[in-house]
């Protein structure tokens, strides 16, 4: 099965293959449409039609791509998420799980 195709302003020889189970969840407002994805990651669309460019995305059509200047998009723009490996709670959790593992022995 083919992946919808969306290739960002920032990047235009990218193009970035999405499945539309990887959606959380959508929001229009005004002419922006946002996407959050389940990694946390999220994509920006302004449109004429952003709810267009929504059925586009949610409902899989690989026919279309998600770029500027198709479908009436004006940008395109995708914040990958990017896990901070320096999370406090994180460090945390592992400081208290060494500490109950030494407390056990």
């Amino acid at each position: 099965m083919r992946k919808l195709v969306i290739i960002t302003d920032k990047e235009p020889e990218v193009k970035l293959l999405w499945n539309s189970w990887e959606v959380s969840s959508g929001r229009i407002e005004g002419d922006i449409l946002t996407v959050k994805m389940r990694n946390k990651s999220t994509l920006i669309v302004e449109s004429v039609d952003p709810q267009m460019v929504a059925d586009i995305v949610l409902s899989h059509d690989p026919t279309s791509e998600i770029v500027k200047g198709r479908l009436g998009i004006k940008s395109v723009i995708y914040n990958e998420y990017i896990e901070d490996k320096s999370d406090a709670k994180e460090q945390l959790i592992k400081a208290l799980r060494t500490l109950l593992e030494e407390i056990d022995d």
